[in-house]
């Protein structure tokens, strides 16, 4: 995934630029698996669910609520934390170590977790009301 204008734009309708669903009210996994077929692994957290799929390439995880709703997409990022903040610019909030940062996008949360120097996993996720 490139971070650029066109795709912290999408993050406003809940979209990630290159995964055709979008997280908004009411999408649920029997989407993803109707276009996609069944996801290579299923992380099972009791009442939660991580449907996890590989597309050109890149990890693609969907967290199912116990409402058997998708509230959040997870995706990696292969940034630098310059250019994160550079194209990002500074974070709404941020955890005490700075391992996450988190952007409002309107009805959406941007959260940037850090795993390596270069390599950031981002979640996209609707906001509770």
């Amino acid at each position: 995934m490139i971070l650029n204008k066109e795709t912290i734009s999408a993050f406003k309708d809940g979209q990630i630029i290159g995964i055709p669903f979008p997280v908004t009210r009411g999408f649920t996994f029997t989407s993803v698996k109707k276009m996609w077929g069944e996801p290579e692994r299923v992380i099972d957290n009791e009442d939660i669910h991580d449907y996890v799929y590989t597309k050109k390439g890149r990890k693609i995880i969907f967290t199912e609520d116990e409402l058997k709703t998708i509230y959040d997409t997870i995706v990696e990022v292969k940034i630098g934390k310059e250019s994160l903040f550079h194209q990002m610019g500074k974070p709404s909030e941020q955890s005490k170590k700075g391992g996450t940062l988190y952007y409002d996008e309107g009805q959406y949360i941007a959260m940037f977790h850090h795993e390596t120097k270069d390599l950031w996993t981002l979640i996209l996720r609707k906001k509770m009301n």
